[in-house]
């Protein structure tokens, strides 16, 4: 009689998860169809993705027949892309879901909470594409010397990368592990940085190259015990992550600015900007900026002899991922935050000057330090000549970013990236713009 109770009641917490889940992705789907996407704009993200993966295919056939020569150096860069790849998506699809909070009050475990937020973040086009395309890394793991442990240690890898992503996610919506979180990821691009640039020994403990070691089979045993501790390890960090973001209680808005950014400015536009800086700060295209700015300070300092070349590029490449900070001007106000607005009541020029104050404030402060340190190491005329490129860059990025937040004004969140496929297009078509002035 037990068994039988027990068996009915594992029963109704299946259909109730499969319930649930069914309930997210026609809310998502739903969400999809009223968030007016032009047929322009679906047509140039199916053109993008499909040149994408083509030139993806492309590096597919080429690291295969390295691998089959014993080069594993294309095959290790294409599982480093699988990793990041489950990083960025995760952090962006996660505001895609219904939030887990509306779950609490049903008669579910945590374990089931957490499947049904796994299922939910598999439910939007981009978490397909990044499964495709990190599934399909096993067809030149599988013309590898051991087919069998380089497909097994991929898997691995794909399963931590996920489960690292979901802990990421997790993570950054708590203050005190965000804070913790980026400390941690500055000391490993610092690491990572030092061992790219000096060819240090700690390449060989990273997971892409365990990967190519299991398929080449140079201890494949100890390869795979390391990557499945990692995976179990990554795994409970994910669940324990997620656990403590439904125990965290929600933050309220905060109307304060941090004590580093309270400045002040003369005239009516201090309090926009610094509301505007304090607002940017919490996007993580930003931080992905800063990282990219990180990068670029760390191979002007530690290289034997730096390229004046490398130096420009680290400086589009900084401005980048900022690029959804010039195209966006109440992306992260509120209700209550558009009401302050017609109670000021600004002008439209001092609201889009504010914005554009606050966009430079960022950009300098990732951006300047790196041309200081190219004047120090590759000469005055290299450090004035990125300063150009960088005030040329900045300019075409607010002109047509300056248009884009009157045109197409969209949601974004904090903590997150920033949400531009409304307007992907113009999107792109400002960001090859801005990106003349570097050619």
């Amino acid at each position: 009689m037990d068994r039988l109770t027990r068996s009915t009641h594992g029963e109704s917490q299946i259909r109730l998860l499969l319930t649930i889940i069914s309930y997210e992705w026609r809310a998502y789907w739903r969400r999809f169809a009223r968030s007016g996407l032009r047929a322009g704009n679906q047509g140039i993200t199916l053109i993008v993705s499909a040149l994408v993966l083509i030139k993806y295919l492309l590096l597919l056939q080429t690291a295969t027949i390295d691998l089959e020569r014993g080069n594993t150096t294309l095959l290790e860069s294409l599982l480093a892309v699988v990793f990041l790849a489950w990083l960025f998506p995760l952090a962006g699809i996660a505001r895609d879901s219904v939030a887990t909070r509306n779950w609490l009050h049903l008669p579910l475990s945590a374990q089931k909470r957490f499947i049904v937020r796994i299922c939910s973040l598999c439910i939007p086009p981009a978490a397909w594409m990044v499964i495709f395309g990190s599934l399909a890394i096993c067809y030149p793991l599988g013309h590898a010397a051991k087919a069998h442990a380089g497909i097994v240690a991929g898997l691995l890898l794909i399963a931590m990368s996920w489960f690292t992503g979901l802990t990421i996610s997790h993570l950054v919506n708590i203050p005190v592990w965000r804070k913790l979180f980026w400390l941690v990821l500055l000391a490993l691009l610092l690491i990572v940085g030092l061992e790219v640039i000096s060819g240090s020994p700690i390449h060989s403990l990273l997971p892409t190259y365990l990967v190519a070691r299991a398929a080449l089979g140079k201890q494949t045993w100890l390869a795979l015990g390391t990557l499945a501790t990692l995976t179990v390890i990554t795994g409970v960090a994910a669940f324990w992550s997620y656990r403590k973001s439904l125990e965290a209680a929600p933050q309220r808005a905060i109307p304060r600015v941090m004590a580093f950014v309270s400045f002040s400015l003369p005239g009516r536009l201090g309090g926009l900007v610094a509301k505007d800086f304090g607002y940017f700060r919490r996007l993580l295209d930003t931080h992905m900026g800063l990282a990219a700015a990180v990068l670029g300070n760390v191979y002007i300092l530690t290289a034997k002899d730096p390229s004046q070349s490398i130096f420009w590029s680290f400086i589009v490449i900084v401005f980048l991922p900022n690029a959804a900070l010039a195209f966006n001007s109440f992306g992260l106000d509120n209700q209550a935050g558009l009401g302050r607005y017609t109670l000021f009541p600004p002008r439209g020029r001092s609201i889009l000057l504010s914005k554009n104050l606050a966009y430079l404030m960022i950009l300098s402060v990732e951006v300047l330090p790196m041309i200081v340190l190219a004047a120090w190491r590759l000469g005055v005329v290299a450090g004035a000549l990125g300063f150009v490129e960088a005030a040329a860059l900045a300019c075409a990025y607010l002109t047509w970013g300056n248009w884009m937040s009157v045109s197409h004004p969209l949601k974004m969140h904090f903590f997150h990236f920033a949400n531009s496929s409304a307007a992907l297009a113009d999107a792109l078509a400002g960001i090859i713009l801005a990106a003349c002035p570097a050619s």
